[in-house]
């Protein structure tokens, strides 16, 4: 996908005009790979805010699907709403939820935007994620907490429901160490729970400067934090996807 596809101005002094724009070409791989394999016509998926999910989005207006979307993700909206008049979108349904706007992250967030969002999240067939970090003992995990709770409320909604959820990641995410990011899954149990789900899903691109797949025992580097990551995910089977 060529950057002339993006029709918004986000500025680079907030988070998600810095993070849009860094690893480009995997993000928008990640995000055919979820279209192609998750949503087809007629699909449902509600999508988190975030820079990888903002491919997602772009992709599925780029391809006019027919679908129905909905998400606190006010670059997606955005960039539907931008669109050229004679762009034909009438088979696409969006639905934006409400409440107070942060623009650094560039979605909504607050107790109506969370209520909206499980509520979606329990009637999607699918749940589209992007992640600050993944660790393979302890799941998702993100810094900025209005992000944060919101995926927290998504995911029991989607867990109860049976809705498929699609954390997505680029291979920087899964390069890293677990310090004290808060966690998307409230104890260690619970995400080892998800990864046994046959409804839990992870899309991450692969490091391009490790070909070899171990566990590392001590892990000191990137490189070796991502082979440690990328082992454990490999327990889940055909539900892991690295490209």
């Amino acid at each position: 996908m060529a950057k002339s596809v993006i029709r918004g101005n986000y500025p680079t002094d907030t988070t998600f005009g810095i993070r849009f724009r860094d690893l480009f070409n995997e993000k928008s791989k990640v995000a055919q790979k979820v279209i192609s394999k998750f949503l087809g016509q007629g699909s449902s998926a509600f999508i988190g805010d975030g820079s990888s999910t903002f491919f997602v989005g772009l992709h599925i207006i780029k391809q006019k699907l027919q679908a129905t979307i909905w998400t606190n993700h006010l670059g997606i909206a955005n960039e539907y709403a931008l669109q050229k008049t004679g762009v034909d979108l009438s088979r696409m349904e969006m639905y934006v939820a409400g409440g107070q706007i942060d623009r650094d992250l560039m979605m909504t967030y607050d107790q109506d935007a969370e209520i909206y969002c499980a509520k979606w999240a329990s009637k999607a067939k699918c749940v589209i994620l992007s992640v600050r970090s993944l660790f393979g003992k302890r799941g998702p995990a993100g810094m900025e907490q209005r992000s944060l709770s919101i995926k927290q409320e998504v995911v029991k909604a989607a867990m109860t429901s049976g809705a498929d959820i699609v954390f997505i990641a680029d291979h920087m995410k899964m390069s890293k160490g677990y310090t004290n990011e808060p966690l998307v899954f409230p104890a260690e149990r619970d995400w080892y729970k998800a990864m046994e789900s046959p409804n839990v899903h992870i899309v991450s691109t692969k490091h391009p400067e490790v070909t070899e797949e171990r566990l590392v025992q001590n892990p000191k580097n990137e490189k070796e934090w991502y082979q440690t990551n990328h082992w454990a995910f490999r327990t889940m089977k055909d539900r892991y996807i690295a490209i």
